[in-house]
């Protein structure tokens, strides 16, 4: 249910960049035909703006993809975000400019291709800032929460927990930590591991966690070589 809500979420993410693009497209069409001062106002009818235009759809989802735009916004910063929709644009905009090249399209504006790159940035940027910033807001209120089960409780775990616990926004809420070793050194249930992150359990508990808790995410802090049964 949950992978086919995100895999829903995921489309209307895509449909609605596509329609950016062509929203960036038309408004940098009608900025240099009708917007611009003196000289630098106007379009040729020459070449058909409605091919360049599937052309530039084209060329920019294969750069979303190629350049990974849709990882989840979670795991990222926001300034992460915009410098991928940077290279993104970059990249379409190289594949388009190409395209009319091998197409023989050498009449094309350059300057409406640089406005339409700007705009296609800004509108970019807009709606991924709303959806960043509003899913960091109701993650904060613990909405849109994803449980996370930590194998191992020893430095790499600690490292673990000081990181998602320095970007509350992400939405990680950490259920607790699993002791591999049976040694007399290793930690009892209920230890504290870092800032009230205790050891809920050993290996030997992990079905049973899974099948009585809600865990959506599992990190193994520890090398996989040490624990036992891995691929089962």
């Amino acid at each position: 249910m949950l992978r086919e809500k995100h895999r829903l979420l995921l489309n209307i993410h895509k449909a609605l960049d596509i329609l950016l693009v062509v929203a960036a497209f038309v408004i940098a069409y009608s900025i240099k035909k009708y917007f611009l001062p003196g000289s630098l106002k106007g379009l040729t009818g020459v070449p058909n703006y409605t091919f360049v235009l599937l052309l530039a759809v084209c060329a920019q989802y294969i750069a979303f993809r190629l350049f990974s735009l849709y990882i989840p916004f979670r795991t990222r910063s926001f300034a992460g975000i915009f410098a991928t929709i940077a290279t993104c644009v970059a990249a379409g905009t190289l594949f388009l400019v190409s395209s009319l090249y091998l197409l023989h399209y050498h009449d094309i504006s350059r300057m409406f291709i640089g406005i339409y790159a700007l705009v296609l940035i800004v509108l970019l940027t807009l709606s991924k800032g709303v959806i960043y910033f509003t899913l960091r807001y109701h993650r904060k209120r613990d909405y849109n929460t994803r449980n996370v089960l930590i194998i191992g409780c020893r430095k790499m775990a600690t490292e673990m927990i000081k990181a998602i616990l320095k970007n509350p926004g992400s939405g990680y809420r950490i259920l607790g930590c699993l002791e591999l070793d049976r040694k007399e050194d290793s930690h009892p249930v209920n230890t504290e591991v870092y800032r009230g992150v205790k050891v809920i359990g050993t290996l030997d508990d992990y079905t049973a966690i899974l099948l009585n808790r809600t865990v959506d995410e599992i990190i193994f802090a520890q090398i996989l070589d040490r624990i036992e049964n891995i691929n089962q």
